[in-house]
């Protein structure tokens, strides 16, 4: 879902470079270069428009990634977040709180009725406990 949605807007050019967040186990494929693969055998992008960082493992982690690596460094001055529809309002305060110039928009991901519930729920108390802690 997010990784279509992040090429649907390269190819229409509403953003003009993606980058890609997300570590990994040990031994493992990180998120982040899954993702770069996926894009290239079924998008067929070119990795020239798509940045890697393999080092983050969490939606906080990630934010503050974008936010002192990128914006700080003056790379960019807007960001796009893509993330799926249960997860929107965490990372919407997250930006908030970091202050990031950031739209935050939902993937094309769709859940039933059931997993819905359970992801919100399970966002609701990550929301929570970001609230309290900053984590």
């Amino acid at each position: 879902g997010r990784i279509d949605k992040g090429a649907e807007l390269l190819k229409n050019k509403v953003i003009n470079k993606i980058q890609l967040t997300g570590g990994n186990a040990p031994g493992e494929l990180s998120e982040a270069e899954a993702a770069l693969k996926y894009l290239q055998s079924m998008h067929k992008l070119s990795p020239k428009n798509i940045e890697v960082e393999n080092l983050t493992s969490t939606t906080n982690e990630q934010i503050k990634f974008v936010k002192s690596n990128l914006e700080n460094g003056d790379k960019f001055k807007k960001f796009i977040i893509i993330s799926d529809e249960f997860h929107l309002k965490r990372v919407e305060e997250m930006v908030d709180f970091y202050n990031l110039n950031a739209e935050v928009i939902s993937s094309n991901y769709k859940l039933n009725f059931q997993k819905s519930f359970y992801y919100r729920l399970r966002d609701s108390i990550g929301l929570i406990i970001f609230w309290f802690f900053g984590l």
